[in-house]
């Protein structure tokens, strides 16, 4: 009897988790948030009060303004080269362990990639001295983010993802869709291996001007090809073919996007993290807990959810 109640709990939950997930793709998520900020509106009151006071140098303005405008900008140039080369050397170590790391995946949703990061969830290795989690706390990209959003972010999770060729047909996020992680978002991304042409599989998108052309369903789905260059030339794509330890900034929500289409022989490792606000609007969002250092910053603490003293 606890068995088959075990198994129903379980269809449950994720009909549960379904219903949600179908809801918040729909512009009904507006609702959700807005639901959500009223039942904790001190949060959401404070982050925002936090982000107005934010001061940007010049060149991170310049960036607000193009993630504003287009909905994503180049950030190669912002980011410490020491974070970015201690990031790289941690995670090239695991992509040679990539095999090992392969069997303690906790969500194996694509077969097209492995999530190496995993190992660090797995082994409750999310400090803030971990180098996924630290070259996510850089303050110059709060700083940005903060002023993106309007609001002191936080980080929705940190990933590592080494993607391969499968030979199989093109799904999920190898199609064009947006994000609904949130309402508003913004994604850091870094090459961890070359992507100087179109065989390693490189992100792909238009940007956000180009974006609102393309219709989709009500609740939103992720479109074929031939159905999105129905609605936009594909002399609009903007594809990210760069070297490795380049790094940008997109905002998924704005921008119809799709990747991980490599071809035989290639390999893309790419370092990703998500900056959302509060409150979620997903009952489930922002479990990972990020365990802080002594020394952080006001800004480094608020995005790991850890009110200052």
């Amino acid at each position: 009897m606890n068995v088959i109640k075990k198994i129903i709990s379980v269809f449950q939950k994720n009909t549960t988790n379904r219903i949600i997930q179908a809801f918040n793709k729909s512009p009904m998520r507006f609702l959700t948030k807005t639901l959500s900020i009223c039942k904790s509106p001190h949060v959401y009151l404070k982050r925002n009060r936090l982000a107005k006071s934010v001061v940007l140098t010049p060149q991170e303005q310049e960036i607000v303004s193009s993630l504003n405008q287009y909905g994503y900008a180049e950030v190669t140039s912002l980011l410490s080269v020491e974070k970015v080369k201690v990031l790289s050397d941690y995670c090239l170590d695991k992509m040679q362990r990539s095999e090992e790391i392969k069997a303690r995946e906790i969500l194996k949703t694509k077969n097209f990639w492995t999530v190496l990061s995993d190992e660090d969830i797995a082994d409750k290795n999310l400090t803030a001295d971990n180098p996924l989690v630290s070259f996510a706390l850089q303050v110059p990209v709060l700083r940005i983010v903060s002023a993106y959003l309007k609001q002191v972010p936080f980080i929705e999770y940190v990933m590592l993802t080494l993607s391969k060729y499968t030979g199989e047909p093109l799904k999920s996020s190898q199609l064009w869709h947006l994000d609904y992680d949130n309402t508003s978002m913004v994604k850091l991304f870094v090459y961890l291996t070359d992507v100087n042409s179109v065989e390693p599989g490189p992100f792909t998108f238009f940007d956000a001007v180009t974006s609102k052309n393309i219709k989709n369903s009500f609740i939103t789905r992720h479109l074929p090809d031939n159905e999105v260059f129905g609605y936009v030339e594909k002399t609009s794509i903007r594809q990210m073919t760069r070297p490795k330890l380049s790094c940008f900034m997109v905002d998924t929500t704005r921008c119809y996007h799709m990747g991980s289409r490599l071809q035989e022989g290639h390999q893309r490792l790419m370092y990703t993290a998500l900056y959302t606000g509060l409150p979620p609007i997903y009952y489930w969002s922002g479990r990972e807990k990020y365990q802080p250092t002594p020394n952080l910053e006001s800004l480094q603490l608020w995005a790991l959810k850890v009110k200052p003293s």
